[in-house]
C-alpha cells in the first residue's frame, strides 16, 4: 500500500491541473511529495525512496520552471515529462540493482525474506512491470500528442487501463512467486 501510495503527487496533479491550471497543480503535486517524504522520514523513521525523491525532485523543478516566461508546454506536454521521468527513475532503480519496489517491501517483510534471492526477483519482476506500465503510459502521452485522432479521451483510458494493469501486477506478481516456491 505505502508503493501505491507513493504515487500520490502523480494523482494530485492529474486531478487538480484541469481544475486550477498546470502551475498550481505541479505545486501541490511537490507538496505532496515533500509531505510523503517527511511522513515517512520523520514520523515513521523509514529511510527515503527513490520514488518519493524522484517525484518531489521532478515536480519541484516542473513547478519552478512552469513560472518561466520561456516556458511553453501543453498539458499533455508537462504528463509525458512528469511520465517519462517517473518511468527514468524506475528504469534507474533496476540498472543500479535497486528497484524501487524492494525499498518499500523491505519494510513488510523480516530481514531473514529480504535477504533471499526469491524476495529480490520478485521486486525486479514487479519494477519491471511497473516501468512496461510507463512505457504504456509514455506511449499514450506520446500519441496524444503526435498521433492525429488520438484524443485525450483515449489517452486518458489508456493511461488508467495501463495503471489498473500495474496495481494488478503489484498484488498478483508476489502471490504467484510465492506459490511457485511451495
Amino acid at each position: 500500500m505505502n508503493m501505491l501510495l507513493a504515487f500520490a503527487p502523480f494523482a494530485a496533479f492529474a486531478v487538480l491541473e484541469p481544475r486550477t491550471g498546470l502551475h498550481a497543480a505541479l505545486v501541490v503535486a511537490t507538496l505532496v511529495a515533500a509531505l510523503l517524504m517527511l511522513r515517512d522520514r520523520v514520523m515513521r523513521h523509514r529511510s527515503l525512496k527513490v520514488l518519493e525523491v524522484g517525484s518531489l525532485a521532478l515536480f519541484g523543478a516542473l513547478a519552478l520552471v512552469s513560472r518561466m516566461p520561456w516556458f511553453g508546454l501543453s498539458i499533455v506536454g508537462v504528463r509525458l515529462c512528469v511520465d517519462l521521468g517517473l518511468l527514468l527513475v524506475i528504469v534507474f532503480g533496476l540498472l543500479i540493482g535497486q528497484p524501487f519496489t524492494m525499498q518499500y517491501a523491505v519494510e513488510r517483510v523480516s530481514p531473514w525474506v529480504a535477504a533471499t534471492p526469491q524476495f529480490r526477483a520478485t521486486n525486479v519482476m514487479l519494477s519491471g512491470a511497473w516501468a512496461l506500465v510507463f512505457v504504456a503510459i509514455v506511449a499514450a502521452d506520446l500519441a496524444m500528442l503526435y498521433v492525429a485522432g488520438f484524443t485525450p479521451l483515449l489517452g486518458t483510458i489508456a493511461i488508467v487501463a495501463a495503471l489498473g494493469a500495474g496495481a494488478l501486477l503489484s498484488a498478483w506478481i508476489p502471490r504467484r512467486v510465492a506459490r511457485t516456491r511451495r
